[in-house]
């Protein structure tokens, strides 16, 4: 009886257990403010960057890394004497590699600091979701200034990210991973990339993350507080968009609203579904004018910008009359 019984608890902890790491990846710290050397990172730079020891500029413990970035190839180096096993991260799809980093202010008027959502980026092709937002010096959202109260850097905020993992000896690479400025609080900001997103040789069991690369798109300096691994499994939702009736030759503006957890969102836009569904205009507020009467089916469709997540997508039917 004690035998069948220790049989039936085995099995249904195994079935547990099983379970467990089908819907769930658990959370793994990387580097939480220690100093790096006394937790097995050994700091370094790739070409002109650097990493290095920051006792000032904590986070979430007493210290940070100091990353100097100079293009998207000089960049900082963190190197793991005892890598870390990242396996059930990567068994799970939405779990992220989250860097909370603190800015220190901004550099010289005229710099581009950061990014903006939903204009394209200059020099971009139109579809690009970051960059200044029109009408404003670039970098500042909404005019006036940003930084850190201390004033004591005139580093730029990098726009990208590009971040490249080391993992079982094979490269993975993050590209064009954004920083948008309007997320950033009190200088910090914490920046989600879907394991999903990094490119490369899905690593088999078990994956351990044996170094970690991190550049910017220019030159810039700003400290890393904490890196780690958490699930954003959240869906994308849109909220629903408004009928309305119109006049040909009418500036006709649309505003959405939509949540993805933290993922970044991209709003794509088509204003005639009869003649198949077409990326016309990109943001959560555009406008169109309609020069024919009729009426008109406007789809929206937002997706996150790694294009992990399901998108979500709405219509409206647009009564357009002959002015």
């Amino acid at each position: 009886m004690r035998k069948a019984l220790t049989f039936v608890l085995s099995v249904l902890a195994s079935a547990f257990l099983i379970s467990a790491s089908a819907t769930s990846a658990p959370e793994v710290t990387i580097y939480a403010g220690e100093d790096p050397s006394s937790v097995g990172i050994v700091l370094g730079g790739w070409g002109s960057g650097a990493a290095l020891l920051n006792s000032k500029q904590g986070i979430t413990g007493p210290n940070s890394i100091e990353v100097r970035t100079d293009g998207y190839y000089s960049g900082a180096r963190l190197d793991f004497t005892k890598p870390v096993d990242l396996s059930d991260a990567f068994a799970t799809k939405y779990t992220c590699l989250v860097l909370t980093m603190k800015f220190q202010g901004l550099g010289a008027e005229g710099e581009t600091f950061g990014t903006t959502p939903y204009t394209p980026a200059p020099g971009m092709p139109p579809g690009m979701p970051y960059g200044p937002r029109t009408g404003y010096p670039p970098g500042y959202p909404f005019g006036g200034s940003y930084g850190a109260s201390t004033g004591t850097s005139t580093s730029p905020i990098p726009s990208y990210l590009r971040v490249v993992m080391v993992v079982n000896g094979s490269k993975l690479t993050a590209e064009d991973q954004p920083i948008d400025i309007t997320r950033i609080q009190d200088g910090i900001l914490s920046l989600y990339i879907p394991l999903e997103a990094f490119q490369g040789t899905k690593p088999n069991r078990p994956a351990l993350l044996q170094r970690l690369i991190i550049f910017g798109d220019r030159y810039s300096t700003f400290y890393l507080g904490e890196i780690r691994t958490a699930i954003d499994d959240e869906e994308i939702t849109v909220d629903p968009l408004d009928e309305m009736e119109v006049s040909t030759g009418d500036r006709v503006e649309f505003s959405a609203t939509a949540q993805g957890g933290e993922s970044l969102l991209e709003y794509v836009w088509d204003f005639d579904a009869s003649d198949g569904i077409q990326e016309e205009a990109y943001g959560p507020v555009v406008t169109h004018v309609f020069r024919k009467p009729g009426d008109y089916t406007v789809t929206l469709i937002v997706r996150d910008i790694n294009r992990v997540k399901e998108p979500a997508k709405t219509t409206v039917t647009i009564r357009v009359f002959q002015q």
